[in-house]
C-alpha cells in the first residue's frame, strides 16, 4: 500500500505532499491540476521498482535507468526534463514515494538528459499495481502488444502494461482461485455479466443477453470487464494498487452506484485504489458512504491551481475540501436553470 508521497517541481506541482488512505482515494479538480500526473507518477515508480526486482542484476543504475524509461513511457515527453515544473528556473524535480513495504526516492534536473538520480530505494516485497486508463483496451487487446512493441505508436505505456496484465490466464483451481471466486462472485452479480477469454478474444456473457463480443458491449462497461478478468486472473486482489483514471467515462450515470459498489467491495478485499473522476454521482455517492461508515478508509483530494503550483486539499468526506468544481459547477447550472426560468413568469 502506498502511505505517503512528496513532488517537488514536479510538472504542475511545486512542493507538495499526499498522505493517503489504505483504501479508496478519489482525486477531483479542474482539467490541468495534475490528476492523472499525480496516478501515473506513483505507477511509473511502483512499475519500475517491480521491474528491476524481477531482473537479475539490482544495481542502482538499473533502477535509476528503469525509472527513467517507465516515466518516459507513461508521460511521453519529448525529453524526461520536460517532466519539471517550467516556471521554476533550474530547478531538479524530486520525487520521494514511501509504502508499507519500503520506499523510493530519486530526482532529475530540468538540464539533465533521459535519466534519474537515485536518493533511496528499500523494498522487502515486490509492488503489484494496475494502471486503467480513461480508454478501455477490453476491445482492441488483440494484437495490441505485438502493435506497441514493433511499431512507433502515440499510445502510452500504461495501455501496454495492462495488456500484459490481461494476457494472464484465469485460475481454475487452488488456494488462489478460492480466494479469487470469494471476490469475484459477488461483483459479477452487480455487474450482472462474466468476462472470459477464447482464443485470444475476450466476451462478456450476460445474464439477460448471453454472449456478447467485446465490440459489442457498451464502451463503457468494458473497463469494468477488464477489471473482472484482472480479478479472474489473480492479477487484482489483496495487496494490489489499483489507478482508476475517469472510471465514468463513455458510462451512463445510471451505472455509477455500480461503480462505488464495485469500488468499496475491492477495498474491502485488500485493494488499495486510486480514482480520478469528474463526476458528480461517484463522487458524492463515495462521499456520503464515508460519513455514514463508521473507520471509513476513503480519503478524498482536491486539487487547485495557484501561482505557486497545483494546491491540494486532503479530507475524510467532500465537506472538507474547500474547492470543489465539480459541485461549484453544479450550483452555478442551478442558478442558470433557476434564473432561465423565473425571468418569463409574469411580473
Amino acid at each position: 500500500m502506498i502511505k505517503s508521497l512528496r513532488l517537488k517541481t514536479f510538472t504542475c506541482f511545486d512542493d507538495q505532499p499526499f498522505d493517503f488512505s489504505p483504501g479508496i482515494n478519489v482525486i477531483i479538480g479542474e482539467n490541468g491540476t495534475g490528476k492523472t500526473h499525480l496516478m501515473k507518477v506513483m505507477a511509473a515508480s511502483l512499475r519500475a521498482v517491480r521491474d528491476w526486482q524481477i531482473g537479475h542484476n539490482q544495481d542502482d543504475v538499473v533502477l535509476e535507468n528503469a525509472l527513467a524509461a517507465t516515466l518516459m513511457g507513461y508521460f511521453k515527453p519529448d525529453q524526461l526534463s520536460r517532466l519539471a515544473r517550467r516556471s521554476t528556473g533550474n530547478a531538479t524535480a524530486e520525487v520521494s514515494l514511501k509504502t508499507s513495504e519500503g520506499e523510493v526516492g530519486y530526482s532529475f534536473s530540468k538540464k539533465g538528459k533521459n535519466t534519474t538520480k537515485l536518493s533511496k530505494a528499500s523494498f522487502t516485497e515486490r509492488p503489484q499495481s494496475i494502471f486503467l486508463p480513461s480508454k478501455e483496451i477490453f476491445s482492441i487487446y488483440p494484437g495490441l502488444q505485438k502493435l506497441m512493441r514493433e511499431r512507433e505508436i502515440a499510445l502510452e505505456d500504461t495501455y501496454l502494461h495492462l495488456a500484459e496484465e490481461l494476457d494472464s490466464n484465469e485460475l481454475k483451481e487452488g488456494p488462489r482461485f478460492e480466494v479469487v471466486k470469494k471476490l469475484l462472485n459477488p461483483i459479477e452479480k452487480i455487474v450482472g455479466a462474466k468476462a472470459y477469454k477464447k482464443d485470444g478474444k475476450f466476451y462478456l456473457n450476460e445474464s439477460k443477453i448471453g454472449k456478447l463480443e467485446a465490440h459489442l458491449v457498451a464502451e463503457g462497461i468494458r473497463k469494468i470487464g477488464s477489471i473482472m478478468y484482472l480479478i479472474a486472473t489473480g492479477s487484482l486482489g489483496s495487496k494490489t494498487v489499483l489507478f482508476w483514471d475517469e472510471p465514468e467515462c463513455n458510462l451512463n450515470p445510471k451505472l455509477s452506484g455500480m461503480v462505488c459498489e464495485l469500488l468499496t467491495m475491492l477495498a474491502e478485499n485488500g485493494v488499495q485504489i486510486f480514482v480520478a473522476t469528474h463526476d458528480y454521482l461517484i463522487s458524492q455517492r463515495l462521499s456520503l458512504m464515508a460519513e455514514n461508515q463508521p473507520g471509513s478508509t476513503t480519503r478524498f483530494f482536491g486539487l487547485t491551481k495557484s501561482k505557486d503550483g497545483v494546491k491540494v486539499q486532503q479530507a475524510d468526506t467532500l465537506l472538507g475540501i474547500e474547492h470543489n468544481p465539480i459541485l461549484e459547477e453544479f450550483a452555478a447550472y442551478s442558478d442558470f436553470e433557476l434564473k432561465t426560468f423565473t425571468q418569463h413568469l409574469p411580473k
